[in-house]
């Protein structure tokens, strides 16, 4: 009997281990799941962010191709101020000229390029858009050539590129 008891007792402890064990595996399969599911919501969130700015700014243009920088400029702002997860906005043209506007800090940084080899002006805007300071340099700098803009300009619609420095 007292053998009996224990092959019982030890037949119990592997079947509830093996139960737990079990349920163990299906929380952790659950949690990941979960897991994955959050994480890619979250990142097709940023996106839609980020398509909305590049549609919005390339609409714009398209509508108004001799666009004046400055109507440009504020309607890039007011987007930013919209999608806070989008850091910046790039707009290069076809003849080598180039707008940025970035976020930095509490304020904005502008770049207003007339292309390669001309005087880039940079503007300091604060977190309302209000000119703080201008200043000029000489860049030697052609958006032309960059991978983003040849596989962007190779295909139509919104064209997703490998991050860039």
């Amino acid at each position: 009997m007292v053998v009996g008891i224990l092959v019982l007792q030890m037949v119990t402890t592997v079947a509830a281990g093996i139960a737990a064990t079990r349920l163990s595996e299906d929380a952790a399969r659950d949690t990941f799941s979960y897991v994955g599911d959050l994480t890619a919501e979250r990142v097709a969130r940023y996106a839609e962010a980020a398509r909305d700015v590049v549609d919005g700014t390339t609409a714009q243009i398209q509508r108004t191709p001799e666009i004046e920088t400055t109507e440009l400029l504020g309607s890039i702002y007011q987007r930013l101020v919209r999608e806070p997860s989008v850091r910046a906005i790039y707009v290069g043209r076809p003849d080598g000229s180039y707008l940025v506007v970035r976020r930095d800090g509490s304020g904005f940084d502008v770049q207003i390029g007339a292309g390669p080899g001309e005087a880039t002006v940079l503007r300091d805007y604060d977190a309302r858009f209000k000119l703080l300071g201008e200043t000029e340099q000489v860049v030697d700098y052609d958006p032309r050539e960059r991978p983003w803009y040849l596989q962007g300009s190779a295909g139509g619609g919104t064209q997703w590129t490998d991050p860039y420095v």
